[in-house]
């Protein structure tokens, strides 16, 4: 149910670290309430940014415009076939 919420949302407002992460991979912007950074790679291009839980603060930043770049901060999605590759290689 989240996914779709995260999905079918304009920008997202929370407190969770694992909200963050899927907020970013959705390309939705996402103001996170809290004192530090518990994703730094998805503090890019105002993807996601820290506010104070005050309503101004927070209206600020939702206000503020989002960049999405071709940003791979958490890889380019090829692990498996590089793993499966290097074991693959490997000489016992």
């Amino acid at each position: 149910m989240s996914v779709y919420l995260v999905n079918h949302s304009k920008k997202i407002v929370t407190d969770s670290g694992g909200l963050q992460r899927e907020a970013f991979f959705a390309g939705k912007q996402c103001v996170t309430i809290f004192d530090y950074v518990v994703w730094p790679e998805t503090m890019v291009g105002n993807r996601n940014q820290l506010a104070k839980a005050k309503k101004d603060d927070i209206l600020k930043k939702l206000s503020s415009v989002q960049k999405i770049t071709d940003n791979k901060a958490f890889g380019d999605g090829n692990a498996a076939l590089k793993i499966v590759e290097t074991i693959s290689n490997y000489e016992k």
